[in-house]
């Protein structure tokens, strides 16, 4: 199988994601497309209904100052609170109350101006049909999602493995805005999936190091930061250089890949140590928003395979197939 296959139709969407404010559907962009990943906060599950009440309130008063009133979608509640402009436009609240989780007074203030000013800034950037073709290759990125975001609105979107899949967005100053189907009629999606690899691949990497001994951790700002997956050969040349046999790693969440390259069959550590960074991170983002998956991938010679699953109880159950079989017969033939 090559980097990426066509996936199949999905079963179902994932409101709860869409909610969230990260699915790549035509109701969910995201807002501030410069968000950082140390900006994660605890969890928008366990705020209490009273900080929802009031933070709903607050996000209610400043859209009506900024001359664009909205409403609470009756038809949600809780951490799920949706707002909904005259226009029919919808705002999830799941990542402001995230956000938001452990702040009070003046910082509290302070975050629910900045999203929803991030928002409605967004509304007056260039519609995706306005925009030239020179300007809409600079602004193109392929992303990774989560595949049970994808709506029938991207049937162009491309499988990365059972869990993951890559959408095309426009990365704007303000927001990131998924692509759908009608958005790429006419357009070479084929074309446009590898300008945005490109312009994903010269995204900066605010952090490359040791998470743990012989587990390398990439960080960044970044939305697409974990879809420079898809570029692994670059960053194998640029931060791996030992990587000959191939990569394990794993992608928690928009803002981090861990890897580990295995240089003999004395990795199983190195290994465990990844699945458990991985799997820990990707609960935590979740609840948060901009989660990927909990699992642990194999690239070897220009492939993407899944390597292995993280069970409930948190253990790596791995498959001794494919890349992974071939990794491992070669390493051990190296004695």
């Amino acid at each position: 199988m090559g980097l990426f296959s066509k996936r199949e139709k999905p079963d179902d969407g994932d409101a709860e994601s869409t909610a969230a404010g990260d699915a790549p559907s035509s109701a969910a962009n995201s807002a501030n497309g410069s968000g950082s990943a140390s900006s994660t906060p605890s969890t928008a599950g366990s705020v209490p209904s009273d900080a929802i009440a009031n933070v709903t309130a607050l996000a209610q008063l400043r859209f009506s100052g900024l001359g664009l009133p909205v409403q609470v979608d009756p038809e949600t509640a809780g951490s799920d609170t949706v707002l909904v402009g005259e226009d029919g436009s919808r705002y999830p609240l799941y990542n402001l109350l995230a956000r938001t989780a452990d702040l009070s007074g003046e910082p509290l203030m302070l975050a629910i101006m900045d999203h929803v000013d991030t928002i409605v800034a967004a509304r007056s950037e260039a519609a995706v049909g306005d925009l030239s073709d020179e300007e809409f290759r600079a602004l193109v990125r392929t992303r990774v999602v989560r595949a049970d975001t994808i709506d029938e609105s991207t049937s162009y979107a491309i499988a990365v493995s059972a869990d993951l899949a890559c959408v095309l967005c426009l990365d704007f100053p303000s927001s990131v805005t998924f692509l759908t189907d009608a958005d790429l009629a006419g357009r070479d999606i084929d074309d446009l999936f590898a300008v945005g690899l490109r312009n994903v691949m010269a995204e900066p990497i605010q952090l490359v190091g040791e998470a743990a001994p012989g587990v390398t951790r990439f960080v960044g700002d970044s939305f697409f930061t974990a879809s420079k997956m898809l570029g692994m050969s670059q960053l194998i040349a640029e931060h791996l250089p030992a990587a000959s046999h191939g990569v394990f790693f794993g992608v928690p969440n928009r803002h981090l890949i861990y890897t580990v390259a295995p240089t003999s069959m004395d990795f199983q550590q190195q290994l465990t140590t990844l699945a458990t960074l991985v799997a820990g991170n990707a609960r935590t983002s979740e609840d948060a928003g901009g989660g990927l998956s909990p699992h642990i991938f194999i690239w070897r010679a220009g492939e993407i395979e899944l390597a292995g699953v993280v069970d409930a109880a948190g253990k790596l159950q791995m498959h001794g197939q494919g890349r992974t079989l071939e990794m491992l017969e070669e390493l051990t033939a190296l004695g």
